[in-house]
């Protein structure tokens, strides 16, 4: 008899990396081609995937035991301020 307590939907939706900039189009206070931006890597995973990475590769290994070690990807933020004096 064949189980399936093991098997777990592991589609999932991944917003991976996104960038919004802007260039200021005037000199402000002697400061010119002013330009802020932020940056985003691995911001947000939308899954019902109960474990870690749903993006793991599970072959080779018993039960899941790949997904269970393996943490979700750290988020990172940046923030950037470029300009011309």
């Amino acid at each position: 008899m064949e189980s399936s307590f093991y098997l777990f939907d592991a589609s999932y939706l991944k917003v991976q990396s996104m960038r919004f900039g802007y260039t200021f189009p005037k000199s402000f206070m002697g400061i010119k081609n002013l330009n802020i931006a932020v940056a985003g890597e691995n911001i947000a995973v939308l899954t019902k995937f109960p474990f870690g990475d749903s993006d793991t590769s599970m072959e080779g290994s018993s039960a899941g035991d790949a997904a269970l070690d393996r943490y979700r990807p750290t988020r990172k933020i940046l923030f950037s301020l470029r300009f011309d004096l």
